[in-house]
């Protein structure tokens, strides 16, 4: 991998806050108990959704999404960037894997108001902007693109298998900039999900792309700069010749639950 970082003023940032203490303003920045249910729920990206269910997983599942939403408006701006930016990012995959659980059995996740285009059915639990819960979109179009970082996209996850896979761990302020990168690197380089066409001078992107592309060129340029330092040889050769002249194409989305 050829790793050329468009994103370093965020990482000098979050070098300089990592080693500020987690709970410094009585929040727990390390997110334990989101980590504690991911590491009981969640093999290689797949999701135990029956046993989160049926089981206490549940219950920890809203005691942390309850322990996020009771963070205050003052809170929130005491925090730094890299905190709040793996703040949203984990209220987000919690509320995801809240609202799939509260719906089971599913068998697509396609209208379910998780996904991308129509998010605005589902509200994060927040109370940080304004006093008011913000909605998923919200995070997606709102709220992510002021920290600057195309990685944070790829971060998030809606249950479903075309999404990036979630992680065995929340993710920290102090570690986010290998978390955002290891995210960014397992999703990209998956041949299964995007692919290169050397010749054609084409790239082949998830669906997640379409549908972030406006918010990721904004704070990172054009896609095949952002996907770039991620890409086999071939790929990033090509990007780096011929820039915003190479072709995207998206794939079809996989509606299917990333679980089991």
């Amino acid at each position: 991998m050829r790793v050329v970082r468009r994103w370093l003023p965020f990482f000098l940032f979050s070098v300089v806050t990592a080693a500020m203490p987690a709970r410094a303003d009585g929040f727990d920045h390390a997110h334990e108990a989101w980590t504690r249910v991911l590491r009981t729920h969640v093999n290689e990206g797949r999701v135990a959704y029956t046993a989160l269910h049926a089981g206490d997983g549940g219950k920890a599942l809203d005691a942390y999404l309850t322990t996020v939403g009771a963070v205050t408006p003052a809170q929130y701006a005491a925090f730094t960037s890299p905190q709040k930016l793996a703040f949203w990012i984990n209220a987000y995959n919690a509320t995801c894997i809240k609202n799939f659980v509260s719906r089971m059995p599913l068998r697509s996740v396609q209208g379910t108001g998780l996904n991308p285009p129509d998010g605005n059915r589902v509200k994060v639990a927040v109370k940080v902007e304004g006093g008011e819960s913000v909605s998923l979109a919200d995070v997606e179009q709102k709220i992510l693109p002021r920290f600057k970082d195309p990685r944070a996209w790829l971060a998030l996850t809606c249950g479903a298998r075309g999404h990036p896979p979630l992680k065995g761990t929340a993710y920290r302020a102090d570690v986010l900039d290998s978390q955002l990168d290891d995210a960014a690197q397992r999703f990209i380089s998956d041949p299964a999900r995007n692919r290169v066409d050397a010749g054609a001078r084409t790239l082949r992107l998830a669906t997640v792309f379409q549908w972030h592309r406006r918010e990721m060129e904004a704070v990172g340029g054009p896609l095949p700069g952002v996907v770039a330092p991620y890409l086999d040889a071939d790929g990033y050769e090509m990007a780096r010749k011929y820039g915003a002249g190479v072709k995207v194409v998206f794939e079809p989305f996989e509606w299917d639950p990333n679980g089991y």
